[in-house]
């Protein structure tokens, strides 16, 4: 598989990114101006043009194989290339720490540059996905998502995560869900842009 390039433009001011997830209902809204949906592989993907951010939805049904993504390419790749930034299971998150992926996040903000994080709050992911499953910045005592013990369903918290990619550009990430439209779990979704960084 080839990975293909698509240049992402850098946001001064990236407000619109978090909207959605600050506010009481993390759904993602159907009425904004994204691009038609683009879908390759386990991803699925909107750009929308007035901000400059993605909505980006991941398959990570499966219980055995993780799906590798990357930021600076905003693309599907393989375990094998050293490109990846994020990789997704079921509800599991984790970053290519053995290629320098470092993770920070704040509780309910909107991402902005003067919100970002000093550099001594990012910590690189670990460096395998076995160890990602219980220390990676997404993962661990306090993960990405909220379970409901009582309907055994996750939620996202309203949080910005800031991820440094392994190539050193400086993406936000929030996530809006965790089910599909017919309510299959596993399906995250989040929505991100690049901080120009």
């Amino acid at each position: 598989m080839f990975r293909r390039r698509i240049a992402i433009p850098a946001i001064p001011a990236i407000l619109a990114l978090l909207t959605a997830a600050c506010a009481d209902d993390l759904a993602p809204a159907d009425d904004g101006p994204d691009e038609p949906e683009i879908t390759d592989g386990h991803i699925s993907q909107s750009l929308n043009p007035e901000d400059g951010t993605w909505t980006t939805t991941v398959d990570a049904t499966s219980f055995e194989e993780w799906i590798y993504y990357d930021l600076d390419g905003a693309a599907e790749t393989t375990a094998s290339s050293t490109a990846w930034d994020l990789a997704f299971q079921r509800m599991n998150v984790a970053g290519n720490g053995a290629e320098g992926v470092a993770v920070a996040w704040i509780e309910g903000a909107i991402p902005s540059p003067d919100l970002i994080p000093a550099e001594g709050a990012f910590l690189v992911e670990p460096s395998n996905l076995e160890d990602s499953v219980s220390e990676s910045s997404f993962q661990t005592d306090d993960p990405w998502y909220s379970y409901e013990i009582s309907t055994h369903t996750l939620t996202p918290h309203a949080r910005v995560y800031f991820v440094r990619s392994g190539e050193g550009a400086l993406f936000a990430l929030t996530f809006l869900g965790y089910y599909d439209a017919a309510g299959t779990a596993a399906v995250p979704s989040f929505r991100w842009g690049s901080m120009g960084r």
